[in-house]
């Protein structure tokens, strides 16, 4: 359901100079993996697929015990402090961020994904422990793709490794 939000994040893994045509080459794969996916559910059954998936989201109650700080901050009627419009303009800035000064490499998209979907989730009407596991899974793909001494993308090729050596005096 929430995917579709880490989308502008793939121009992360494309190589420079990033074009419409780079941004495709990137972006066409995992729209077809997902649709892939997808569609066979929502072919099945789409007026049940599109309540279950799309209606159902606008639908559902804020819940207090959510792990998220709109639950932290409720008051005594139980109500949120605000809307969960919060959440996607401060993913929307997250994004942003992650755009502009992310390495452009997979462990920077992973980065990237990881750090939306925390500041999504954490503003949002609802959050429990396994939407944090999608989180700390996507930081561990982070660690686990960032490879030691080597620089991001750069004139649409891998950089040479950093040199551990010190610069000559």
């Amino acid at each position: 359901q929430y995917a579709v939000l880490a989308l502008p994040l793939a121009l992360l893994v494309g190589r420079p100079p990033m074009t419409f045509a780079g941004f495709r080459r990137t972006a066409v794969p995992a729209v077809v993996v997902a649709a892939a996916v997808t569609l066979p559910l929502a072919l099945w059954e789409p007026t049940g697929f599109l309540r279950a998936v799309v209606e159902l989201q606008f639908y559902q109650p804020f819940r207090p015990e959510a792990l998220s700080y709109l639950g932290l901050f409720a008051g005594p009627d139980r109500q949120p402090p605000f809307g969960t419009g919060v959440a996607f303009a401060v993913a929307g800035v997250v994004m942003v961020l992650a755009l502009w000064r992310a390495a452009r490499t997979p462990a920077g998209f992973a980065l990237g994904v990881s750090a939306l979907f925390l500041a999504f989730f954490v503003l949002n009407k609802q959050a429990f422990a396994n939407y944090y596991f999608f989180v700390v899974g996507a930081l561990c793909v982070a660690v686990a793709a960032a490879a030691p001494g080597e620089r991001a993308w750069k004139t649409g090729r891998r950089a040479a490794p950093v040199s551990a050596a010190p610069p000559a005096p």
